[in-house]
């Protein structure tokens, strides 16, 4: 939906649902926080309530919360901006840069290692610059089994035999 909006920049209601597929309920619950941070401006003019892009944040949704602020990254988001900032790092530089504990960081290094984000040289990590998808870090999951969800391209990529 963030898609649409960007691509409309002003828009009604009914068109933002042409759009983007979704129906007037939904619409309506994803642009009260957008409205609340400033991103949308709304307008009634005695026709129906116009919608206005006033701040656009990018290819990405704004990261916010229901009442417009932004959101505090997780560990795991913590622990990605500051793998692509140190390129090379022990598990102590991780948990410093991140302010996350050693276990969080070990767990995290070790599944992103296996998921091809990270190289290791005994307790050096480096950052596999060619495996940086983009600004969301990938989410180490349990299901049943561990799993690494790349957010950026929507994809398993960890086991392989899931990454297909």
């Amino acid at each position: 939906m963030w898609t649409s909006i960007r691509t409309l920049k002003r828009f009604t209601l009914k068109e933002l649902c042409q759009h983007s597929g979704i129906s007037a309920s939904t619409a309506r619950g994803f642009l009260k926080p957008l409205m609340a941070g400033g991103f949308i401006k709304a307008r009634k003019d005695g026709g129906p309530v116009v919608y206005q892009l006033m701040k656009d944040n990018g290819a990405h949704r704004p990261d916010i919360t229901n009442d417009g602020k932004k959101k505090k990254p997780d560990g795991m988001q913590r622990m990605w901006a500051a793998m692509k900032v140190l390129k090379n790092f022990r598990i102590s530089d991780l948990t410093l840069a991140a302010e996350t504990v050693e276990q969080e960081a070990k767990h995290y290094c070790l599944y992103l290692t296996r998921a091809g984000y990270l190289r290791s040289v005994g307790d050096v990590y480096k950052f596999v610059q060619k495996n940086d998808t983009g600004p969301h870090a990938p989410r180490v999951m349990i299901a049943r089994a561990f799993k690494v969800y790349d957010r950026n391209t929507g994809m398993v990529v960890w086991p392989e035999s899931e990454a297909a």
